[in-house]
């Protein structure tokens, strides 16, 4: 899988040790974002303390590169998520389960950072790191 397919395709499977490395990625991206957002608010002499939901959405919408990182981050979350439930055997529509208030979000990252994905290959396609064989057999003493 290339850079660019892990980044916007939704074929295929992405281990948990890959998907937490693109959380702290993602977390790393979207600080430095955040940062802009009050540095434009610093440039217009605003006071960071006083800045009000209205306002964060004025600029989100009036400042064009803030607002199209904001959606291209939406789009790689979504695709990235989407393998993560491929690789536990699941539907990329699962991720719609943000929106049942708390149990919702606890289940999808238990999914997401938590449970392993299946030990072979399944309907989204082989086992990232075995292949179609599925993980190897446990050595036994005879």
């Amino acid at each position: 899988m290339t850079f660019l397919d892990f980044l916007f395709s939704i074929r295929g499977r992405v281990r948990r040790r890959e998907f937490f490395l693109f959380a702290l990625v993602l977390g790393a991206v979207f600080l430095n974002w955040w940062a802009g957002l009050h540095d434009i608010a610093a440039r217009a002499r605003v006071d960071t303390r006083t800045l009000t939901d209205g306002y964060l959405i004025n600029l989100l919408t009036h400042s064009d590169t803030h607002y199209a990182t904001l959606v291209l981050l939406v789009l790689i979350t979504y695709t990235v998520a989407a393998k993560r439930l491929h690789d536990r055997g699941r539907s990329g529509w699962w991720q719609l389960m943000v929106f049942v208030p708390v149990i919702g979000w606890g289940w999808l990252l238990a999914e997401l950072f938590v449970l392993p994905g299946s030990p072979a290959s399944n309907r989204y396609g082989p086992h990232p790191t075995f292949g179609e064989s599925g993980p190897p057999e446990p050595l036994r003493m005879r």
